[in-house]
């Protein structure tokens, strides 16, 4: 998959913490996601959950996938006012011992319209930034 976005960042907690800090976006997106008003799970299967989320575009539904074995999150968008496509989210474990994991966004999403006003796109480096602050306790 080409993603159109991509942004890493090192942080300084445990793989746990972290990976605890990805659920809570689950759960609570507007604490990581600009713009976001409200959230509601719809389905929730364990692995595999849908989420609406509502924002000043619209509603967003999405089908979140959690890989705990690979420590990533995929986030497809099933219902979105002008874009389809699917953000991931991934650990990557510290490659030496007391080293710093990794945590990495990506995006591939095309819109579905020709216009460009309007659309949410969030900046990947907020998203991460947001994250990284919340799992690091800053």
């Amino acid at each position: 998959m080409d993603f159109k976005q991509f942004s890493s960042t090192s942080v300084n907690v445990s793989l746990k913490e972290l990976w605890e800090t990805l659920m809570d976006q689950i759960q609570h997106p507007e604490r990581y996601l600009p713009g976001v008003s409200q959230s509601k799970i719809l389905k929730n299967k364990g692995t595999e959950i849908i989420r609406s989320i509502k924002t000043a575009v619209g509603e967003i539904v999405e089908q979140i996938l959690i890989d705990f074995k690979n420590l990533q999150i995929s986030f497809k968008y099933l219902k979105h006012p002008s874009l389809k496509g699917t953000l991931i989210s991934k650990i990557t474990p510290p490659s030496q011992k007391g080293g710093l994991v990794m945590l990495t966004y990506a995006m591939d999403y095309e819109s579905k319209v020709n216009v460009k006003e309007g659309i949410e796109i969030w900046d990947l480096k907020t998203i991460l930034n947001n994250t990284k602050r919340s799992a690091e306790g800053s």
